[in-house]
């Protein structure tokens, strides 16, 4: 009797070992078939994703804004293209000058050598000041016929512009209209140059996935795990840092960000597909367009961060924002 009892016991004793070993074998492996998938998530999450910030920059609509007379503002520093044809045999440019100022208007034409002394290949400069009239055909007070590669017209102003009175520019071909003369660049030379950049802004961003990873952008990774940080850096003040919120619109509202993933995309002026291969999933290669918009914002320079879940940052610097 006590020898059957001693041998259960050990029976019972080996048991107990055996589902003891075999559910630490099973935690083992649950932890190990986690580890497995936290490492395959971390892998797919960062190791094989990456990201490509840039930005969409547009141009104000004051750069093109024309005038009585249908011209277009020359500032100084940013050169002016245009191409004089039988269908557009001219192009007119306003600009701002005081009385008794010597200054050049310079252009540059697009070939590389001479081009035949032939009136079909003239390019004519006509400068016209403030209260002279522009047409398609009448002659400004000071001119140059030129069939060179570049060239200079100099010329003195009389009178001061005012708001409503400005010196005039414009490019034409006399005594040979209809005729194709090529495109052009011109600038002026006198003044404070001004950088084209005070003329543009950001108007969107856009993160193109370079990685591996494909990500769906209705999943809560999208609508509520990105952060999306502004920094402003106003001039003689101190910088701002700014964390926007997902705004629950297409359209953001005050210090909010929104995206959308088109199905087509302008990339270097050319429509390319975009959302195509899955709908709705950022896959590789194919971009999202991020838009901003900030409170009290004053067009300070700044930069934009973008943080995503798995820890990987983006950023993109711009000189003015939009903010539609």
């Amino acid at each position: 009797m006590g020898s059957s009892i001693s041998a259960l016991l050990i029976i019972s004793v080996l048991l107990t070992s055996v589902i003891v070993m075999f559910r630490s074998n099973q935690i083992g492996m649950n932890l190990l078939a986690e580890a497995n998938r936290t490492a395959a998530e971390y892998r797919a999450e960062k190791l094989d994703s990456a990201f490509e910030l840039t930005s969409e920059v547009s141009t104000l609509a004051s750069y093109n804004e024309v005038d009585a007379l249908g011209c277009k503002p020359l500032f100084t520093g940013i050169p002016r293209q245009g191409e004089v044809t039988g269908t557009d045999p001219y192009q007119c440019y306003w600009f701002d000058a005081p009385a008794g100022l010597n200054f050049q208007i310079n252009y540059v034409r697009d070939f590389l050598t001479e081009m035949g002394r032939s009136t079909a290949n003239r390019l004519s400069l006509d400068y016209y000041g403030v209260g002279e009239n522009v047409t398609a055909t009448n002659f400004g007070s000071k001119y140059i016929d030129s069939l060179s590669r570049f060239g200079s017209l100099d010329v003195t102003s009389l009178t001061n512009s005012t708001d409503t009175n400005k010196h005039h520019l414009k490019v034409w071909s006399f005594g040979s209209n209809g005729d194709y003369h090529g495109k052009y660049s011109v600038d002026i030379t006198h003044g404070v140059a001004v950088n084209l950049s005070d003329f543009q802004c950001v108007d969107k961003f856009r993160l193109k996935n370079v990685g591996q990873t494909s990500f769906p952008v209705g999943s809560m990774y999208f609508s509520e795990k990105i952060d999306i940080f502004i920094q402003l850096r106003p001039a003689n003040q101190p910088e701002t840092f700014l964390k926007l919120n997902k705004s629950l619109n297409a359209t953001p509202g005050n210090d909010e960000w929104s995206f959308v993933l088109p199905a087509t995309i302008t990339e270097n002026g050319i429509l390319q597909s975009n959302d195509q291969y899955e709908p709705s999933i950022l896959n590789n290669n194919e971009t999202i367009q991020i838009s901003t918009k900030l409170n009290n914002y004053n067009k300070e320079p700044g930069t934009l961060i973008v943080i995503w879940p798995n820890g990987l940052k983006t950023t993109e610097n711009f000189d003015s924002l939009c903010n539609n």
